[in-house]
């Protein structure tokens, strides 16, 4: 199952570079006391992996994982 979700490590890539742009965007946009909606964190969050996740599973579709060695 771990072929399947391949693209998954950039969708994890693009949540930490979101992670550290949102703590200088909030003080560059002025938030209400310098913080980050956290609903819309949230909801982002969810996105970038969501879309990483669907992104992997249909680009995988129909491939067949390697089969194990044996000893």
């Amino acid at each position: 199952m771990v072929h399947r979700f391949h693209y998954l490590k950039y969708a994890l890539a693009v949540l930490l570079v979101f992670i550290g742009l949102k703590i200088f965007l909030a003080d560059m946009l002025g938030f209400a006391g310098g913080k980050f909606p956290p609903a819309l964190s949230l909801g982002i969050t969810f996105a970038i992996l969501a879309a990483g996740m669907g992104y992997s599973l249909w680009k995988t579709q129909g491939s067949h994982p390697l089969p194990a060695s044996r000893p």
